[in-house]
């Protein structure tokens, strides 16, 4: 078998015109002469600049015209490839617009526009790329295109041109315990630092986890390569051991211990109360020789106050002047006055 004829030649031409005529209508300047730049900017912007494997991502290429022309060629490569790449919207001017030529594969995007164009015209091409599942970690994807309208040089792409798999993360980096040990009923304070390793914004749900469950929670918002503290809060109302933690970082131990209430609340002393006064054993008796107290007995020595009972010289105790002691009552006093009277009368007689 021959694979060498003329008719494998002639397929081989004809594969070899159309490459050729296709590179004429994107970039004419390949078969004319070189002109100066007649585009005046081309900007690429990824929608992020750090995915994880699987993650599809959008691109958005916007060129702006310095002078007027009728074809228009925008172009991307990829390095490594990408699993998907698709086209998903032409503009010019705002106004949607479809291309003479959209082609893509895993390593490149070709957009051709043919029309009357103008100085200051905007054409957008906006596309996705689609990471591979089995991307590993710190994987870098390069985008390289450019931009030209007909025989004029092209003006390669400005902007985000780098895309990284896996390496940067929003994730909290540490936290600190305001104490480890504490009372029931004390809070313990948390204070949690949070890093964002991406190039882009992102956001963090930081959780205050005890023995497993969360007791407290934040949503934080943090630009790409910030970093700040969250302070988070947790009250016991048990004694005893526990762990505590942010997100899935290791747990601390925390003990916590009853408040110790047995030692009795201070106040003031009591005042002893005086026992009453009671007669010693010398007071008077009646004629019948019996004490005058009221339930006739004997008065308790060991409870007589020795200092109200005054002492007389021959050393028998005084006696003391109570309601019941022997004194000028009634009948004294008229035995008195009856002796008046029988004086006065015998002075009278005189």
């Amino acid at each position: 078998m021959n694979d060498g004829g003329p008719s494998a030649l002639r397929r081989a031409a004809v594969v070899g015109f159309a490459a050729l005529l296709a590179s004429a209508l994107l970039f004419p300047s390949l078969l004319v002469g070189s002109a100066v730049a007649a585009v005046e900017s081309s900007e690429r912007t990824l929608g992020t600049t750090q995915v994880d494997p699987g993650q599809t991502v959008e691109v958005t290429v916007e060129t702006r015209l310095a002078e007027g022309g009728n074809r228009v060629a925008i172009s991307d490569d990829f390095s490594p490839g990408f699993a998907e790449v698709e086209i998903t919207e032409t503009r010019v001017n705002g106004e949607s617009t479809l291309p003479v030529i959209a082609a893509t594969n895993e390593s490149f995007i070709e957009v051709g526009f043919e029309e009357d164009f103008s100085a200051g015209d905007t054409i957008t091409v906006v596309y996705e790329v689609t990471v591979p599942e089995d991307t590993g970690d710190g994987q870098v994807f390069a985008f390289d295109g450019e931009a030209a309208i007909d025989s004029t040089d092209p003006v390669a792409h400005e902007g985000d041109g780098q895309l990284s798999v896996g390496d940067g993360s929003i994730a909290v980096t540490g936290y600190d315990l305001g104490a480890t040990e504490l009372n029931v009923g004390e809070t313990l304070a948390v204070e949690a630092t949070v890093a964002n390793g991406r190039n882009d914004p992102a956001n963090l749900d930081v959780k205050l986890l005890v023995d497993g469950s969360t007791v407290a929670n934040e949503t934080v918002a943090l630009g790409g390569g910030e970093s700040r503290t969250v302070d988070l809060e947790a009250a016991f109302d048990a004694a005893g051991s526990y762990d505590v933690t942010v997100n899935d970082l290791e747990a601390t131990a925390v003990t916590v211990e009853a408040a110790d209430d047995s030692t009795p609340a201070e106040g003031p002393t009591p005042t002893p109360i005086a026992s009453p006064v009671q007669e010693s054993e010398s007071s008077p008796t009646g004629e019948d020789g019996s004490s005058d107290d009221e339930d006739g007995g004997d008065a308790d020595p060991s409870t007589t106050d020795s200092a109200s009972s005054p002492t007389a010289t021959d050393g028998t105790a005084a006696s003391t002047d109570t309601d019941d002691s022997p004194g000028f009552g009634v009948p004294v006093a008229l035995v008195a006055l009856l002796a008046a009277a029988l004086v006065v009368g015998r002075r009278y007689r005189r």
